[in-house]
């Protein structure tokens, strides 16, 4: 086994994304609509491997780079193996993550013990304080009675680990697909899913790298470019 490479920080803003490497770029792909921007790949071990993209995050408040570092497995098997020796090339990293989204098929129960078993290496190794984490259901199925079981467990471990569970699309839906993914289409006990609570939980986060805007002045260009519209 050949000593892997260490990630290169670029600032101090930086999430952890782990799961299968296609969803997992697939996730962040749709999130920001393309604009991410890979920083490097670092193959790490034969099944495993660390892509950095990087996005310019824009709010009414504040501006900065976030460094997303995808550390998937390749194969479609147990997430979890060769964890332990792939999260070595975050060893200069840990104290600068602010959260972790866990990615992973909803429909597949060994994906989502592959990600307990990662949840709680995390937790118990103390490496981060993580402002946020969640774990991302992906393509969730047509609830029926099997899935319905399946969300309720996902629901009773989000509440007992303090972590959120999101479920998540891979592409957009139209009102007639829509319908045909309930479980997208109508959240009667969630606010929002998806991609916009993706996006609210990453830019709500207390990044330490940022640069203030003066929101006053957007709200003022705002208001004359309503104003402007009326006309």
């Amino acid at each position: 086994m050949h000593s892997p490479k260490m990630a290169v920080l670029s600032n101090n803003n930086n999430v952890l994304i782990l799961g299968n490497s296609k969803n997992s770029i697939s996730f962040l792909q749709r999130t920001f609509k393309d604009q991410s921007k890979q920083r490097a790949n670092t193959v790490i071990e034969k099944n495993s491997t660390l892509n950095i993209f990087q996005h310019s995050l824009t709010t009414k408040y504040y501006t900065c780079q976030v460094d997303f570092f995808c550390l998937s497995n390749t194969s479609n098997s147990d997430l979890f193996s060769d964890f332990e020796d792939s999260l070595s090339v975050l060893d200069g990293a840990w104290g600068s993550l602010q959260g972790v989204i866990f990615v992973f098929d909803p429909n597949d129960i060994k994906q989502f013990a592959s990600v307990r078993k990662q949840h709680d290496f995390i937790v118990q190794s103390n490496r981060i304080e993580m402002e946020f984490s969640a774990f991302v259901g992906l393509n969730f199925a047509i609830p029926n009675k099997k899935q319905l079981q399946l969300r309720k467990l996902y629901r009773d471990w989000e509440i007992k680990n303090n972590i959120e569970y999101i479920e998540y699309a891979l592409k957009e839906y139209s009102d007639a697909q829509a319908v045909r993914q309930p479980s997208l289409a109508s959240q009667s006990d969630m606010e929002t899913t998806d991609v916009p609570r993706v996006l609210e939980m990453i830019q709500c986060v207390a990044w330490p790298d940022i640069k203030l805007t003066n929101h006053k002045t957007h709200a003022v260009t705002e208001d004359r470019q309503s104003i402007k519209n009326k006309d």
